[in-house]
């Protein structure tokens, strides 16, 4: 038989859910209760095929402990030499980049000091140029 309480207005039975030869399929209530059930027959979602399989395919470690240990180590050294080694290409490339800059910035220099001087020569063959010049170094007098 149902054990039945009354908990905040409510009527409360707990039942066995027909599990053992002495209450088999034993399901009287009352309109008004609250059903909990207990037990191994309640309906339930079935396990997902791919945790299911995880669960029982899971490969057995035949590895002692100092050898698990050895290996993480060994992963961790590995992760880390590749992190210094992708830190290493970062810097060759960052110096390879800053050297064209500046070869490119000293080529344009060189380029800009050969063009004021072919131009201040070409200027010294001009003699219209020249008498400018003249002009414009000699002291203005106030007459």
């Amino acid at each position: 038989m149902p054990e039945e309480r009354n908990l905040f207005g409510k009527q409360l039975t707990i039942s066995s859910m027909g599990d053992s030869a002495k209450h088999d399929n034993e399901m009287e209530l009352p309109g008004n209760s609250v059903e909990f059930f207990i037990g191994e027959s309640e309906h339930r979602r079935e396990m997902p095929a791919r945790l299911q399989e995880r669960l029982t395919n899971r490969p057995v470690s035949t590895k002692s402990p100092e050898e698990k240990r050895r290996e993480q180590e060994q992963r961790k050294k590995e992760l880390d030499d590749q992190k210094q080694q992708k830190l290493r290409e970062h810097h060759e490339k960052v110096e390879r980049l800053s050297s064209q800059k500046r070869e490119k910035k000293r080529l344009q220099d060189e380029r800009l000091a050969r063009d004021q001087l072919n131009d201040y020569e070409s200027n010294l063959k001009d003699p219209t140029v020249t008498q400018q010049r003249e002009n414009v170094d000699q002291p203005r007098t106030q007459g």
